[in-house]
């Protein structure tokens, strides 16, 4: 069938896709490659309707869009709604045939047994293969996904690959293995089709499929096509890891009897399979996460994570790459110097006073790598730091690690990447530690509580009750005394001062602007306009605290259930799940950004104005990051026919 025929978006500032037609047979698949910017994610989200119907764009042109539709975005965990991975596999389908369905799609994935894991406990690998078997298990007609494999092991890779045989598929990579099994490959270049043909025809000169920005599969070493110098001897250790277990707080274990040891002049290859626990070993080694004596590191310490979102703070290119070199108090001019080399080796000089979330993500992706090299570390820790890119900023990554291990720099690179680790020196393979029955999923764990959990229709009533009080009252005192009192239950609970911290910074923007608009602007009935800004800040608070007291109080999985079982309307129950799912991401996005800074040296424990610079430097991010995250929930919310009237499969 015609998938799409003449088909072109522009937006305000760009034309992104000219004259695009893609046929795509029944069962068949279709991989789009190009380097980036070429249109690919344009192209995806146009064929499942999130553009223009999310995304305002001019669309001219034919789309043949089928009943039921899967989608996963670059981002895997946006397209996550339900906080287990069984619900939100199975979310929209009927119940009677939704155990049977989710066992089928996560099988199908690799993840078998996975139905009782909280989605916050996975790997990104794993979230990607959650969020494709979500798509699968709705028995779409058309399963569209963008760059589903950026963080897949090798194993994962091959699973998604069988489970996407016999079903109709576009797919958007820079993965050349990907692009080798499909049946029709089409390369985009700056939102024309180049190339329409099989993959077998497209891959025999590579010259061609580099100049279109593509990587080719792999014939030989990455230092050998990059004439790049054999590596030196190593000098000595900078990094040691001896017999590391580590298991996070919700009991996952993510690993035992861990050692490594990294030396001066290496590149080392941290292998292993999602979940095998590099990413927890990479973050211990930097200091992120408390590995006691079982670590040292002598020396200066930069980390690039899987995320550039995640690590992103500053508001232009130069000043975030320059994060890192400020905190040593280098001088301004030895700070300009170690920028300039840093995005010169990552062709980014030409970005330099743009703010970083104008980027797009591959290029997010190299200012992050960019701002760990400025940071002239002793240890280098990169995080999948190739996962989307395309030939030609694969190829400056990789010539920049070499680079810096030449210049004497430990570097511990953690990658799925085959030719990326042929860059390594030496590679070191981690296994997964066993886990009990309900940590891998296969049982859910029940914790007798240590208090009694509340009803969520009880809070809810007694919110609604103090939010009509504060509306009429307007006593300093009793307004005082409702803020006093939500602050002492939240101590009281456990956790509760940690809570309000957390949920509290998400919003200080927000009180500002209602003390500001509330102060220059009150309406007409107001006599006081400070009281009257000072009540609305007041309210905003209380409110609050008695939800956030209310959320320590109760299990969010059961608060969940809960509501389904007393029946409430589907929308209601819709609305507590997202509500779940947003404060911890927040937070967690909070929790990333923080550990960014300290990454590079920040000191988040100073003095007063220290704390408040830092303070400041995280809420832009933070805020940006809520209005994206916002975005893709509703975007996942229309692709699973919740917002637009879709369903999913009757079976």
């Amino acid at each position: 069938m015609t998938l799409v025929e003449g088909l072109t978006v522009d937006f305000d500032d760009a034309r992104a896709l000219d004259d695009v037609t893609v046929e795509l047979a029944a069962g068949g698949s279709v991989v789009v490659l190009g380097a980036a910017g070429a249109g690919k994610s344009t192209l995806a989200r146009t064929v499942v309707g999130l553009i223009p119907d999310l995304t305002p764009a001019a669309v001219a042109g034919r789309v043949d869009r089928p009943d039921v539709v899967g989608f996963v975005p670059q981002d895997a965990a946006a397209a996550l709604i339900e906080p287990r991975v069984g619900d939100d596999v199975g979310y929209g389908l009927p119940a009677d045939v939704a155990e049977t369905a989710v066992a089928a799609a996560l099988a199908r994935v690799g993840m078998a047994g996975f139905e009782d894991r909280l989605t916050g406990q996975l790997s990104g690998g794993q979230v990607q293969r959650v969020a494709i078997a979500g798509a699968l298990a709705r028995d779409a007609d058309l399963v569209v996904l963008d760059d589903p494999t950026s963080e897949l092991d090798a194993e994962g890779r091959r699973s998604v690959l069988d489970a996407l045989a016999g079903v109709s598929s576009l797919v958007t990579t820079q993965d050349p293995v990907v692009a080798a099994a499909a049946d029709r490959v089409i390369v985009l270049s700056s939102g024309r089709v180049a190339y329409d043909g099989t993959p077998g025809r497209l891959y025999v000169d590579a010259d061609r499929c580099r100049g279109l920005g593509l990587r080719v599969p792999a014939a030989g070493g990455l230092r050998e096509r990059l004439a790049l110098p054999s590596a030196a001897d190593p000098g000595a250790p900078v990094a040691r890891v001896s017999g590391l277990d580590f298991t996070y707080p919700n009991g996952v274990r993510a690993l035992s009897g861990a050692d490594l040891t990294v030396a001066r002049g290496e590149v080392v290859a941290l292998r292993g399979d999602n979940g095998s626990g590099k990413s927890t070993l990479a973050r211990c080694l930097a200091g992120l996460l408390d590995g006691g004596d079982a670590v040292r590191v002598d020396g200066l310490v930069a980390m690039v994570f899987q995320d550039p979102d995640a690590q992103l703070f500053a508001s232009t290119v130069r000043e975030e790459a320059g994060y890192a070199a400020r905190c040593q108090g280098a001088t301004p001019d030895e700070v300009r110097a170690r920028v300039d080399r840093a995005l010169a080796a990552l062709g980014l000089a030409g970005e330099a006073e743009l703010h970083p979330m104008r980027l797009s993500r591959s290029a997010r992706q190299l200012v992050a790598v960019a701002s760990a090299l400025a940071a002239g570390p002793d240890l280098l820790i990169l995080d999948e730091p190739t996962a989307g890119l395309d030939a030609a900023s694969f190829d400056a990554v990789a010539r920049a690690i070499a680079a810096a291990a030449a210049g004497g720099a430990a570097v511990l690179l953690v990658t799925h990447d085959e030719e990326l680790a042929s860059l390594a020196t030496r590679v070191v393979t981690l296994t997964a530690p066993a886990q009990s029955a309900p940590e891998a999923g296969t049982a859910r764990a029940e914790v007798a509580p240590t208090r009694r959990p509340w009803d969520p229709r009880l809070v809810a009533a007694t919110l609604l009750v103090v939010v009509v009080a504060l509306a009429l009252l307007s006593s300093w005192q009793v307004l005082g005394a409702m803020l006093v009192a939500g602050l002492v239950a939240l101590a009281l609970t456990a956790g509760g001062a940690s809570r309000l911290r957390s949920a509290l910074l998400p919003i200080l923007p927000l009180v500002a602007l209602i003390g500001v608009f509330g102060y220059l602007l009150p309406p007409t009935f107001a006599t006081n306009p400070l009281a009257y800004a000072a009540s609305l800040v007041l309210r905003l608070l209380a409110m609050l605290t008695w939800t956030l007291w209310a959320l320590a109080r109760f299990d969010a999985e059961r608060a969940i259930a809960l509501a389904r079982a007393s029946r409430l309307p589907t929308q209601l129950v819709l609305v507590v799940t997202i509500a779940v799912r947003f404060i911890p991401t927040l937070t967690a996005r909070l929790d990333q950004i923080r550990q960014a800074q300290r990454s590079r040296g920040a000191r988040l424990d100073g003095g007063p104005v220290q704390r408040t610079r830092s303070l400041l430097s995280v809420l832009i991010p933070l805020f940006v990051g809520a209005i994206r995250t916002s975005n893709d929930l509703a975007a996942a919310l229309v692709v699973r026919g919740v917002a637009s009237g879709g369903r999913a499969r009757e079976r």
